[in-house]
């Protein structure tokens, strides 16, 4: 029987600004890089305004942040996430750099069977508008 478990470490509910996308190469960590590791991505980059929710409830969750990063490729995650995250991923084509959102996140600890590792879910992206932003933020939009 294989476990599966998710663990909270830090859920994150903020106000963002969409800077744009940026492709990150390999850094060549292992013997399959550069060509069948997968390690290369392109990602949504977020720029926090404000955090509306912090909570670290796991000893090991994630510090506030000023930026967020926004892996593009699909199929990525585990679980209830895999699907929610392809939306997500086609929701950040639609955004221009200086589009604000709604971006809440979790820090998870996931075991799945022998493996052990975090993930970042993002369990929110929703465009709003200037006016809201700068409302959300307390006028630091």
């Amino acid at each position: 029987m294989s476990v599966y478990e998710r663990a909270l470490l830090a859920r994150n509910d903020t106000v963002a600004q969409y800077v744009g996308v940026t492709h990150r190469p390999c850094r060549f960590l292992t013997s399959l890089c550069p060509n069948n590791c997968g390690h290369a991505a392109d990602t949504a980059d977020f720029k926090i305004l404000k955090y509306l929710v912090y909570e670290r409830p796991g000893q090991y969750g994630d510090d506030q942040s000023e930026m967020f990063y926004f892996d593009l490729k699909t199929g990525q995650g585990r679980g209830p996430a895999k699907a929610t995250q392809e939306e997500y991923a086609a929701k950040c084509a639609q955004l221009k750099p200086g589009d604000h959102v709604k971006l809440n996140w979790l820090h998870e600890y996931v075991t799945d069977g022998g493996s052990k590792f975090p993930e970042r879910p993002v369990t929110l992206l929703e465009p709003i508008s200037d006016e809201e932003a700068t409302s959300l933020a307390g006028g630091s939009a």
